[in-house]
């Protein structure tokens, strides 16, 4: 119950954060769209990265790059149980947080025309 607490506290917060970032300085309400926007797109593209360099696909990358440029392969170290649990929380974080900030932007440009 309290990790669902944490989550959409957490997910109201970010929201929150990006809509206070998107008025800043903004001239008309499409500016804000539009901020708001990229702030949402932003948001679920560091939610893919985390994913991507998170798994074995980002180990296998960083492997190469290792590989590339000190000459010897890296080893693979244990994972935690709870790393895994952090990460899993803030990858649905930010991804829920992208997607409800897109979702707020596409709201706010279909009112607005």
């Amino acid at each position: 119950m309290n990790t669902h607490r944490q989550f959409v506290l957490s997910l109201i917060a970010i929201t929150s954060l990006s809509v206070i970032l998107s008025l800043i300085g903004a001239d008309s309400w499409v500016t804000v769209s539009n901020r708001l926007f990229l702030l949402g797109m932003a948001s679920l593209v560091l939610a893919a990265l985390i994913f991507l360099f998170s798994s074995d696909f980002g180990f296998v990358i960083g492997q190469g790059m290792h590989l590339l440029f000190k000459d010897k392969p890296l080893q693979k170290p244990p994972l935690p149980k709870t790393g895994t649990h952090k990460r899993v929380g803030l990858i649905l974080t930010l991804f829920t947080a992208g997607v409800a900030d897109v979702i707020l932007s596409v709201l706010m440009i279909l009112l607005l025309y």
